[in-house]
């Protein structure tokens, strides 16, 4: 009987405890935002002569908390993206995100490296809301400007620290700032600024986390592009033709007519429950159902034809896929048998890397991750990603280093060259390895332990100069030497090939993007509001749009677009010989108006050499066909058209 009350004691006692860790946990959010309350309502009741400066503060509490949680829902819950060693430009898969337009980036919360290796990068609410703390402490700085605006008061400041919550509807924000304010023979002291706005930016992520794991888990976005391959007949697979001669493509325009096909594919899918409407029953085949019901909620799929697409087709050659004629191996009697039959066939096996940016919009605020889409021969990737759980086994990484290496730093001029970070990329993670020095015979050079890794990158890296970069095995010790280019920053002016002074005017952008794909170099300017471009000597490829302000509008009529694919035919003797039939599905483009239109775009191939980078000016020259008025016109827009190679000057 004792020992029985001694269980019922202790059963009692963990049930206490349970519930305790319980209430806590749920309390935790419940304390930070009446805190938060309690900063408010103190921070109301100060006296007049210091009412200003509270104002202030106040407001720059306020701006700089809403430029933070727009930042962080623009760039996929993230203030500051991981760091990561390969650069951020729009022409890159290998980063850890999505260079959308300029310098707006969204992170990846899936991604596949150059080793195949896979990364999920979702973060939690509790990082966001340490990076919002983070930012406002840093940024807020900026606004008070050192109270440069009050010059009658004399105002002592103490270390400000931040604090923010991310509620379902709302942000709430508190700085712990004390001050000591002082105007004329009157002092008061304020410690305590807190704010809170308005934004679904939570309720935006748990949507978006939600979307983001159906969409992993199923690989939908893969199995779409699938269904691209098989349909479009752009995008050769596997088939065969009724011609003698094999059919023949050309793995450039492929590439081109495929990011057409993705472009126009991925934009129209949408995800039930949210805010849209399909005009016919077909189209289901472009919903997604993550259970999501929200009817005030806005999801749109993007992928731009100015954004990478990585293919690789074998078998290829010469960067042609050919097809093979049934015949091609009868020797002397196949001519005889082309007299009776004439058929070609094909298949191919694909790798295909791709981006697409997924937007959540809602009550004017907007939340957008990246995500890439992965197909490795003809199949969806298998999930191999590799999350946070290994943040630690990386660590080890780093820290067990075992061979030594040196590394010798010069120009490529044979020019030594100190101060080169040096870094050691082994599996997924990037060890800091030191910073090169000069040594008693004037060599710059470093001399340390590495990590042991099969094929790791060694990454030297020194401002103002492109990074070098060299696949090197660390099992056994040895010695090497990075060459690190400068950068030459030039001026930039365009001149638009049409009659009259070739000026770009007001109304008018010009979009180039230039790409030296050995040496890793890609650069994009938007012309007159960008008029520096840093260049390194190569080869490089360019692409070059006008944009025009169109404020009458070009109208747009709506549009039905017709997919069709193979899906398996009903009834058993179909299923048992695997016959499929044709099925249709049919897309309706709503008509829309566009007022900044494409009014002239060329690609071309051109060199830079060292002597073109000891001039100060580069000039692009850009087509111009004038402002289309009709869909067709608009279509041309879109052909090569030949000018002037850049000059230098």
């Amino acid at each position: 009987m004792k020992k029985k009350g001694q269980v019922t004691f202790f059963v009692i006692v963990g049930l206490v405890a349970l519930v305790t860790v319980i209430i806590g946990y749920y309390a935790k959010d419940y304390v930070v935002q009446n805190i938060l309350k309690r900063d408010l309502e103190e921070s109301i009741i100060v006296p007049e002569k210091v009412r200003p400066i509270q104002n202030f503060i106040l407001s720059c509490l306020r701006e700089t908390g809403e430029k933070g949680v727009k930042l962080l829902g623009q760039q996929g819950g993230y203030i500051n993206i991981p760091r990561n060693p390969y650069a951020l430009t729009q022409l890159n898969l290998d980063s850890n995100a999505l260079t959308i337009y300029g310098d707006n980036k969204a992170a990846y919360w899936f991604y596949e490296q150059p080793n195949k290796v896979q990364f999920k990068q979702v973060p939690t609410k509790i990082e966001m809301e340490r990076q919002l703390s983070s930012f406002i402490e840093n940024d807020v700085v900026n606004c008070l400007n050192n109270f440069k605006d009050f010059p009658e008061y004399q105002i002592k400041q103490g270390n400000l620290k931040a604090n923010s919550v991310i509620n379902k509807n709302e942000v709430s924000f508190s700085l712990d700032f004390p001050i000591e304010i002082k105007i004329q023979d009157f002092e008061f002291d304020i410690n305590k600024f807190s704010q809170r706005i308005n934004a679904p930016l939570l309720d935006l992520y748990e949507k978006a986390k939600e979307l983001f794991e159906n969409l992993d888990s199923e690989n939908i976005l893969e199995h779409k592009t699938i269904t691209m391959m098989v349909v479009y007949d752009e995008i050769p697979l596997s088939g065969t033709t009724d011609d003698c001669i094999p059919p023949v493509w050309t793995i450039d325009k492929v590439r081109e007519d495929f990011k057409k096909i993705i472009s126009a594919n991925v934009q129209v899918l949408k995800v039930k429950g949210t805010n849209y409407r399909i005009s016919e029953q077909e189209n289901n085949y472009f919903i997604i159902d993550p259970n999501l019901e929200d009817s005030n909620l806005d999801v749109n799929f993007l992928y731009s034809e100015n954004w990478p697409l990585e293919i690789d087709v074998n078998p290829k050659e010469s960067g042609l896929l050919k097809g093979q004629s049934v015949t091609s191996r009868l020797g002397p009697l196949r001519g005889l048998a082309e007299s009776f039959v004439c058929t070609s066939t094909y298949h191919f096996i694909w790798d295909v890397k791709y981006p697409v940016l997924v937007i959540l919009n809602k009550e004017d605020y907007t939340f957008q991750f990246g995500t890439q889409v992965v197909i490795n021969n003809n199949e969806p990737r298998k999930s191999t990603t590799i999350g946070k759980s290994i943040e630690g086994f990386d660590n080890r990484i780093c820290e067990a280093r075992k061979q030594e290496l040196t590394v010798f730093t010069k120009d490529i001029r044979n020019n030594n060259l100190d101060d080169v970070t040096i870094e050691y990329k082994c599996i997924s993670k990037l060890c800091y390895i030191g910073e090169t020095s000069f040594n008693s015979l004037n060599d710059a050079v470093l001399t340390k332990k590495y990590p042991q890794c099969l094929n790791g990158a060694l990454i030297g890296t020194k401002k103002g100069y492109h990074p070098s970069k060299q696949i090197i095995s660390t099992l056994e010790k040895g010695v090497t030497t990075l060459f690190l280019e400068p950068y030459k920053e030039l001026n930039v002016d365009v001149l638009v090939e049409r009659a009259g002074s070739g000026k770009v005017n007001e109304n008018e952008q010009v979009y180039i993007q230039i790409s030296e794909e050995e040496k890793d170099n890609f650069e994009t300017i938007l012309y007159p509001d960008q008029k520096k471009l840093k260049l390194i000597t190569g080869d490089y490829k360019a692409n070059v749009y006008v944009i025009s302000d169109f404020p009458e509008g070009l109208e747009l009529r709506e549009r039905n677009i017709e997919t069709c694919f193979d899906v398996p035919k009903q009834g058993v003797v179909s299923a048992i010989f695997g016959q499929t039939e044709k099925k249709c599905v049919k897309t309706n483009i709503p008509a829309t108006t566009v007022n900044k239109i494409i009014s002239g775009y060329t690609e071309f191939e051109f060199s830079v050499s060292e002597s073109d980078l000891s001039k100060n000016k580069i000039v692009f020259f850009a087509p111009y066909i004038g402002k289309p008025t009709t869909l067709s016109q608009l279509n041309k827009a879109f052909e090569k058209k030949n000018v002037q190679k850049p000059r230098f000057e």
